[in-house]
């Protein structure tokens, strides 16, 4: 039975191998479409020329996204696509091994090869996007401020890293939510921080607001189009119930239900329970607002939370989970049928899989968990 795992890691990783090496073939060719674009955009704003307008080429990131981007313009598109592309697969490694370490040691293989094996890394890795960097800042971010919140120096670099997570806002703006319990300077250096950089932005073109007025009408408007691409999430759900004008207002509302929980929960620095945390809010993020599949890439938190949750609480059921859904993402999105009038099959069995996650995530965050070194079961993680 010791075996089973490892011939499972081995099975998964030889997937991943097919799915990941194309992709990083074609980012390295072609510069990676999204990649490119966002350079492109970034050069625009440091050249004093507003990203921001009508049209299929208006930019639709907030300006502290192009302020980030900045150091990339001064490469080449080659050289960002190697410096994106190397460093996504080593932020999968590192989550990768996060998760291992979170896991029981027989699960500790596959949870290590299941950061590559979701078909969202690869297909964001070819396309250059920023699922990979934006998820690993977030965790990163979170685990710093929330398990060694105190100084100044730790404060500063977590706020740094969720400043840098959030040059994709609707994947990590839920994850500042789980700074709320605890001190409130690495939430107030995050805001600050974000505001200085948007005023940074707003500066370099010198147009006053007007850039950022025209970013929220472009805003609104790829959130209208995004969601035709896009699969098992609310705004994906509104544009077939025909409801588009409510994408805006159920996502705030939401949200707004997110920061309710944030506020009633306790401060604390237990790693497990910051997991389980983590996982149960990368179902929110994934789902809250229009993604499309390169995005799945939240979900390797969800495992981490599965993982976790099954050493220190119900093995059986989380592990249930985490399989299921570690085999369904290993589909590509040619298979979701997203250009069929309603949802296939298989967008429906993950929404499914991710709810279900969520309800035992719930459950886990709510019951109490012993210290490290006290559950009998080993591993562990410091940071």
């Amino acid at each position: 039975m010791r075996a089973l795992p490892w011939v499972a890691a081995a099975l998964l990783a030889v997937l991943a191998g097919f799915a990941l090496v194309p992709a990083f073939a074609e980012l390295i060719a072609d510069g990676g479409d999204d990649l490119a674009a966002r350079v492109d955009e970034s050069r625009q704003l440091w050249g004093r020329i507003s990203p921001w307008g009508r049209g299929p080429t208006a930019a639709v990131y907030p300006p502290a996204t192009y302020v980030l981007h900045g150091p990339l313009s001064f490469f080449s598109e080659r050289t960002v696509a190697w410096m994106w592309g190397v460093s996504a697969l080593l932020l999968v490694a590192w989550l990768g091994s996060a998760l291992a370490r979170q896991a029981d040691e027989l699960v500790a293989p596959v949870a290590f090869v299941a950061a590559f094996a979701i078909h969202g890394v690869a297909h964001g890795l070819a396309a250059g996007q920023l699922h990979v960097h934006t998820t690993a800042a977030a965790v990163l971010a979170c685990l710093l401020l929330i398990q060694r919140h105190g100084s100044w120096g730790t404060d500063a670099l977590g706020a740094l890293l969720m400043i840098c997570a959030l040059a994709k806002p609707t994947l990590a703006a839920p994850f500042v939510l789980l700074l709320l319990p605890g001190s409130r300077r690495p939430l107030l250096l995050v805001v600050g921080g974000y505001v200085a950089l948007t005023g940074v932005g707003l500066a370099l073109v010198g147009e006053g607001l007007r850039p950022l007025v025209l970013w929220l009408d472009v805003a609104r408007e790829g959130v209208e189009f995004g969601a035709q691409g896009s699969y098992a999430n609310v705004h994906a759900l509104t544009q077939w119930l025909g409801l588009d004008r409510a994408n805006t207002v159920l996502s705030v509302a939401l949200l707004g239900g997110l920061l309710a929980w944030a506020l009633s929960l306790p401060d604390d620095d237990d790693l497990d329970r910051t997991w389980v945390r983590l996982g149960l809010v990368a179902v929110f993020a994934r789902v809250f607002a229009y993604h499309q599949s390169y995005d799945d890439a939240l979900l390797i938190l969800t495992l981490g939370g599965l993982v976790t949750a099954a050493r220190v609480r119900s093995a059986r059921p989380a592990l249930a989970v985490f399989g299921a859904i570690v085999v369904a993402q290993l589909a590509p999105p040619s298979l979701l049928g997203l250009e069929s009038p309603t949802p296939g099959v298989l967008p429906v069995l993950r929404l499914a899989l991710w709810l279900a996650a969520a309800w035992l995530l719930w459950r886990a965050q709510q019951s109490g968990y012993p210290r490290r070194g006290t559950e009998g079961n080993g591993g562990g993680q410091d940071t």
